[in-house]
């Protein structure tokens, strides 16, 4: 076989094998297609496609394009660029071409080899891509909580408009910068310990989630609760950080605590919180060597005002006590209803002999007020105690026994 018949016949192997479509045509009519052409079409042999218009393929809102194309090409006799149509299969079903338009002379007349490829499932693709990210992009701007991605320079590349609300900052004065601006002063001292710490513990494909503070353009520090993640493009990490304003939750669980630690009735410590805050000061003033006195309240006659003004006048009488007992102490003393008409009064860093000296400053006060309201038919009795805090004594047996020393004091009256 001479050796232009052998490449002549290994050329037209290829063409005719090749996973690509080729189709010839000349004249706008189809002169050859490979068996390709056929799967792509939908053809079950070569005599559905030859003969026909080129046209009778492609979609006619893309026959203008293609005519001004394919004449282009013929006229310079200069290959086409690649082109996308939409075409037509001989069911009539929509696929999506992409084309390279080759001009030859077939003979005297003038022909087009056209190499054919079917993209639909690239298009199902790359449409599939474009809807996730227009669905991201509308949920990353209409997401309630502010969300920026960073960079592993800690520079942000992008941000939603829920953080310009959250931060008082517009896109452009935060684009570039670095998330350290929107952390609490205060908390950038450790600024490249903190920024390492992330990054390890993004690193370990850990996701991150804690509360810190936040400040907004104006200075004001806010609450916040962040979380973290780590994605990566070509190698190169990336952050999204979501942060949410927890100054409402905040407000919410302290006064949630507040009700746990207040009596309703009074507005001062309850018996729970009373002895939480007397057991921490006991330590503390182990520690310090500072005294402490304790002393134990009880309303006398508290039972002949409930008797004579009933149950609404006692209570009065237990909030109007209460204000002004508490009116007469130091922040730093600790003051709780024990229970029914019984209080506790801490008095910190102070001996016996001045608590009692404290106690009868507020006695004269509490007598004043007694004589306007009720006659002096009320009274209170106390007892004191100053523990040996180098003995281990806990805070039940303190309260036991300045409860005997008030009901001596009320004894003598």
């Amino acid at each position: 076989m001479a050796l232009k018949e052998y490449i002549l016949n290994n050329f037209q192997y290829l063409i005719e094998n090749n996973p690509d479509g080729i189709v010839i045509h000349s004249d706008g009519i189809i002169r050859y297609a490979n068996k390709s052409i056929l799967t792509i079409f939908g053809a079950s042999s070569a005599d559905e496609i030859i003969g026909r218009n080129i046209f009778d393929f492609i979609q006619p809102d893309y026959h203008e394009a293609a005519k001004i194309r394919i004449a282009k090409a013929l006229n310079n006799m200069e290959p086409a660029p690649l082109a996308e149509y939409e075409a037509i299969k001989l069911d009539g079903a929509k696929i999506y071409i992409e084309i390279l338009s080759i001009p030859f002379m077939r003979g005297e007349a003038k022909a087009l080899q056209v190499l054919v490829k079917d993209i639909s499932e690239r298009k199902r693709q790359y449409k599939a891509l474009q809807y996730s990210e227009e669905k991201f992009r509308a949920l990353f701007q209409t997401a309630p909580d502010a969300i920026l991605l960073s960079n592993k320079e800690t520079n942000i590349i992008s941000l939603n408009s829920a953080l310009e609300d959250m931060f008082g900052y517009t896109y452009d004065e935060l684009i570039g910068k670095s998330w350290m601006l929107l952390v609490a002063k205060r908390l950038r001292n450790d600024r490249m310990e903190r920024i390492e710490y992330i990054r390890e513990k993004l690193k370990a494909g850990e996701f991150l989630k804690e509360e810190v503070y936040g400040t907004t353009k104006f200075g004001k520090d806010i609450p916040v609760e962040i979380k973290v993640g780590r994605w990566q493009i070509n190698g190169e990490p990336f952050y999204t950080t979501i942060i949410r304003d927890i100054s409402e939750r905040r407000e919410f669980e302290a006064k949630l605590k507040q009700l746990a630690d207040i009596d309703h009735l009074t507005g001062i410590y309850n018996r729970r919180a009373g002895l939480i805050l007397t057991e921490q000061l006991l330590k503390t003033s182990r520690r310090t060597n500072q005294p402490i006195t304790l002393c134990y309240l009880d309303l006398d006659n508290f039972k002949y005002v409930n008797d004579s003004h009933g149950h609404v006048a006692g209570d009065k009488v237990l909030n109007a006590v209460a204000s002004l007992i508490k009116d007469n102490l130091r922040e730093s003393d600790i003051f709780f209803r024990l229970g029914g008409d019984e209080f506790i009064i801490v008095w910190n860093n102070t001996f016996l002999e001045q608590g009692h000296q404290q106690w009868s400053r507020i006695l004269n006060k509490f007598n004043e007020w007694n004589k306007e309201n009720y006659s002096t038919r009320l009274g209170i009795s106390a007892g004191f105690v100053c523990p040996d805090l180098k003995k281990d004594i806990n805070i039940d047996r303190i309260i036991d026994i300045a409860d005997k020393e008030m009901y001596k004091s009320k004894g003598n009256k």
